[in-house]
């Protein structure tokens, strides 16, 4: 489910034995709502004025939302170019969180996985900079919703399927149904009962003079 308590309410009500899990698409979007609402506030406070065609930061918000392992030469050069004014620093401390985030559903293995997310979850849920509002709204976020969280990257647990010994169930005595009549059988039957309707019967008549 997604982030609304209302649905994990709901669903604790009415299935108490059901596992809550929240998807890592609503998890990603979560760090990517953060990174665009930091990237507003650091484009209005240094140019005074909302994202604009040939501003850096503005030209650069699909790049920040990219994965870093699929960025190309042209991208990596633009996230680099941010990275050398000073003002962006904070853009970049969140950008790093959302790579961090993605980076986990990644892994091949969920251990490690898991392991990566609670690192993300641990470092944001406490000693932020109050100057990073939006990571630190993320992580009062990321900390209550948590077990949620981590429940997708969660190992399954391995269960013992019985022996294809003990699934077999002792044969029962087949059911004694009539056999079913061939169709040259059929056939002749039929013949003969036609038969014996066509032949005329003759009745027996007392002759008396």
């Amino acid at each position: 489910m997604d982030g609304f308590t209302g649905f994990r309410t709901a669903t604790s009500e009415e299935l108490p034995d059901a596992v809550a899990v929240m998807d890592p698409f609503h998890v990603v979007r979560l760090a990517g709502d953060a990174l665009d609402q930091c990237r507003r506030r650091v484009q209005q406070v240094t140019c005074g004025h909302r994202g604009r065609k040939h501003d850096p930061l503005y030209a650069a918000r699909r790049t920040l939302h990219t994965g870093a392992a699929l960025l190309t030469d042209k991208q990596q050069a633009r996230l680099e170019a941010l990275s050398a004014v000073s003002e962006h620093v904070e853009v970049e401390a969140t950008w790093g969180i959302y790579q961090r985030m993605i980076a986990a559903y990644r892994e091949p293995g969920k251990k490690h996985g898991m392991a990566m997310m609670q690192a993300v979850i641990d470092s944001v849920a406490s000693g932020v900079p109050a100057t990073l509002t939006e990571i630190r709204k993320l992580g009062r976020t990321l900390r209550q919703r948590a077990t949620d969280i981590l429940a997708f990257l969660r190992p399954a647990r391995h269960v013992e399927r019985p022996h294809r010994g003990h699934q077999r169930q002792a044969r029962t005595s087949p059911r004694q149904r009539p056999r079913i009549p061939e169709p040259d059988e059929l056939h002749r039957t039929l013949v003969a009962r036609s038969r014996r309707i066509q032949t005329p019967t003759t009745p027996s008549i007392a002759m008396s003079h």
